[in-house]
């Protein structure tokens, strides 16, 4: 074997397991509503919220088998949530989620996950993950 070709083997296996390793460490935690704390590196951007005086809340998602853990950055306190997709219908449902202003986690309602979610992030992790669907 060449070199060249045992250094594409190398890299594409390494790559491989890089994804594969990221993907099974997403589906363990994705339910159990953990912050990330590089999710800015892991995840997809789905929205920023604007905020007073010009700051921002960055919203970002990470697609799972149709379960996508959506995450602010926590500038008006930490969400994270995990959002069931219905892709054929276009549809979605919250699984659960949790907020975090400080070292406490609270599950959050539906009416308060409606409050808390801008709903262009939603249609946004709709139009993202469903679109080749």
């Amino acid at each position: 074997m060449s070199k060249k070709l045992f250094q594409s083997v190398f890299v594409t296996i390494f790559l491989g397991y890089a994804i594969v390793s990221h993907a099974y460490t997403l589906g363990e935690n994705i339910t159990t509503l953990d912050s990330d704390t590089d999710y800015e590196i892991n995840a997809d951007f789905l929205y920023v919220q604007d905020l007073e005086m010009g700051y921002g809340d960055n919203w970002y998602g990470q697609n799972f088998k149709g379960l996508v853990k959506i995450q602010s950055d926590g500038k008006i306190g930490l969400f994270v949530g995990i959002l069931k997709l219905n892709c054929k219908n276009k549809t979605f449902k919250w699984e659960k989620a949790v907020s975090r202003t400080d070292e406490k986690r609270t599950p959050r309602t539906a009416k308060e996950i409606k409050e808390a979610v801008p709903p262009q992030v939603t249609k946004n992790a709709l139009a993202l993950y469903c679109k080749s669907k």
